[in-house]
């Protein structure tokens, strides 16, 4: 099979569809989110439901794991073309690579995981959750070739799937009264989880034309260097993101107490409710811009460029409308217990509506692979992250040091990162033209 006639086994969707059926996932999953938390409360009871959420808390992070490729192959998915096997060829180098780094990543946990001295329960938990998570590390490159292949919403659901498929099965172990402990719960999680992988990576092959045999033939040592390269600087520009907008708690713990840690955690997690929405949006443009890129299509980059700002400014303003009444919302949420100011709240606002902007530019500097200059401005505001937040905090600022502080060192990355998208885009006119000189 040709590699264009797989792609069009599921046929790459607009990205208004694709936006609207992720956001559906997107929505549904926060709604079992909420609604499994009482139920596993009434399962487990409180003990045990602590040591479930510790568990589960750092499933996120296994997807740091894959080096980064998993972006660089988005990109090249997106970007490739009817009978050129070079996707298929990088494709297959990077799924033999992460099976190195799982079966590794395995080893040493499974070494590491005694030394831990978790209890019995949870360390068998322990076992049962991570040890499946590892070894399918290589099948997380599935939902990548679907975002390349402008099927992000298809991706979305198959996602949501395994959350979705969890929650009934709790949902019934709650009608039947039942009582299972953290290892049947792990074990359930992980099946369901892999299910769910399984079924995105199948999809994944079809659209790439690839037959499985193929994943069996060593290609290890074909893999194109500098499609690794780009991978690895994604997950520094991942790794620099996650510090950069992970050091709140930290700091408001270190410099105010326990206490405005609940008031800081708690603000910040309504408004990033809002930003994983608008984030979607940006995971959609992500492959329509790489493919606008592959085939130079100037005028349509500079039309996803206004459409992008039209829905940044638009997602802004409802942030920083919205924000004058998260106080009473999050009153409300927590029965009285905490509370927050509206400078508070707007200055989270804030941040939020910057950051949106940001990822305008970004997005752009993503899909061209303009990784670097990124990379830099993302260590030198790490670097300055904690000197403003003490300066801010010692002015009397409180919770709001630290979001406003993030807010002006993410507003130079902005600028910049936007004239940098206004510059690919000129850069792909000028190559439009020469080509039809």
């Amino acid at each position: 099979m040709a590699l264009g006639e797989g792609y069009r086994v599921i046929g790459p969707r607009s990205a208004r569809s694709n936006i609207i059926m992720a956001m559906a996932a997107k929505l549904v999953s926060m709604a079992i989110a909420l609604l499994s938390v009482p139920m596993l409360l009434n399962l487990l009871g409180t003990h045990d439901y602590g040591a479930w959420a510790t568990l589960t808390s750092l499933i996120a992070f296994i997807s740091l794991l894959d080096l980064g490729v998993g972006n660089s192959l988005r990109n090249s998915v997106a970007s490739m073309q009817p009978g050129v096997d070079n996707v298929q060829t990088e494709f297959v180098g990077f799924f033999q690579l992460l099976c190195l780094v799982g079966v590794l990543t395995a080893i040493v946990f499974v070494f590491v995981l005694p030394v831990l001295s978790l209890p019995p329960g949870s360390s068998t938990a322990a076992l049962f959750l991570y040890l499946p998570l590892l070894l399918l590390l290589p099948l997380l490159l599935g939902a990548n070739v679907l975002q390349g292949a402008r099927a992000t919403g298809l991706q979305a659901v198959l996602q949501s799937l395994s959350a979705w498929l969890f929650f009934g099965f709790i949902a019934l172990l709650t009608w039947r009264s039942a009582h299972p402990s953290l290892p049947v719960l792990a074990t359930a999680w992980a099946s369901f989880y892999t299910f769910g992988l399984l079924l995105t990576f199948i999809i994944a092959l079809r659209v790439l034309g690839l037959p499985k045999h193929i994943l069996l033939k060593w290609s290890l040592f074909q893999l194109p260097k500098d499609r690794l390269r780009i991978g690895l600087e994604f997950l520094i520009l991942q790794l620099s993101s996650l510090v950069l907008y992970s050091l709140g708690n930290m700091l408001v713990f270190s410099y105010l107490g326990a206490e405005e840690v609940a008031r800081y955690d708690i603000l910040n997690k309504v408004f990033q409710v809002a930003l994983s929405l608008y984030t979607i949006v940006i995971g959609v443009m992500w492959s329509e811009i790489a493919k606008q890129r592959a085939a130079n299509e100037s005028a349509a980059l500079s039309r996803t460029l206004r459409k992008l700002y039209f829905i940044a400014l638009i997602f802004s303003v409802v942030c920083i409308a919205g924000a004058v009444a998260v106080p009473k919302l999050i009153e409300f949420w927590t029965h009285g217990k905490i509370g927050v100011t509206i400078t508070e709240s707007i200055s989270v606002a804030g941040l939020v509506a910057v950051q949106s902007f940001a990822y305008v530019g970004a997005v752009f500097m993503n899909a061209f692979e303009k990784i670097r200059l990124q990379i830099l401005l993302g260590i030198a505001s790490i670097a300055l992250m904690v000197p403003l937040s003490v300066l801010l905090i010692g002015q009397g600022l409180g919770i709001a040091s630290v979001p406003f502080s993030a807010l002006l060192l993410t507003l130079l990355p902005m600028i910049i990162c936007n004239f940098a998208a206004v510059k690919l885009i000129k850069n792909t006119s000028l190559k439009q033209k020469a080509a039809l000189a």
